[in-house]
Order: C-alpha cells, then structure tokens, then sequence
C-alpha cells in the first residue's frame, strides 16, 4: 500500500484528535465513578482510620484497584464513612466483595462496618 504525505499528515492529525478525546472521555468516567460514591457520612470513625491508607489494608488487588480508581476512597476512615449500599453501585463491588471488606475490617480493626450503618452483620 503506496501512502501519500498528505494521507500521513491527516492520519496522524486524527489520531490526535482520537488520542485527546479518549483522555477527556476517559477523565469524565472517572470523575462520574470517584463523585458516585459520598464518603461524607456521619458514622463516628477512630481517628486513626484516615492515616490508614487503603494500599496497607490486606485487601485483593481487584478490590484495591476498583476503590482506587472508581471511588474517592483513600483510607480506611473514608471507607468506614461509606455507606455499603453507595459502594455496592460501583461496578465489581458486589454483596461477596461487600461482605468480605465487612469481615476484613472487623476482624482486623475491631470496627463494625455494616452495624455503623444500621445493617446487620451480612
């Protein structure tokens, strides 16, 4: 296949055009996912929560990596102020992986997620 210059030029004109309009699309979906989830509950949590981050919780990969990139929680204190029926709107937390994040800062922190929300233990 024989390419002109200009055919080249207006093909790597469209591919930026298609490069910036991945990345701002790309920004609106994770501004919409990080907005989605409203950690501003008033659920009284111990201050040392917001100095654990949820890189140091024993969290899978999967589950750290959807609360990184789909939600504005940061630590474990943002966590405990969500309300599990908010997270469970975001695409791959699931009931299964609801529950398990229950039981992991239960057992690991002594703090009772679901109860501080008015939910039963799951």
């Amino acid at each position: 296949m024989k390419v002109t210059e200009k055919e080249f030029q207006e093909s790597m004109k469209l591919i930026e055009k298609y490069n910036r309009l991945i990345s701002k699309h790309e920004d609106i979906i994770k501004t919409y996912y990080k907005n989605l989830v409203n950690t501003n509950s008033s659920v009284p949590v111990p201050p040392t929560f917001d100095s654990i981050h949820i890189r140091d919780l024993n969290l899978n990969v999967y589950t750290f990596n959807i609360l990184k990139d789909k939600t504005n929680i940061r630590t474990l204190g943002d966590l405990c102020r969500t309300k599990p029926f908010e997270l469970s709107k975001v695409r791959g937390l699931g009931t299964d992986r609801l529950h398990k994040l229950n039981y992991l800062i239960e057992d690991d922190y002594k703090f009772r997620w679901f109860q501080s929300h008015g939910l039963g233990r799951g």
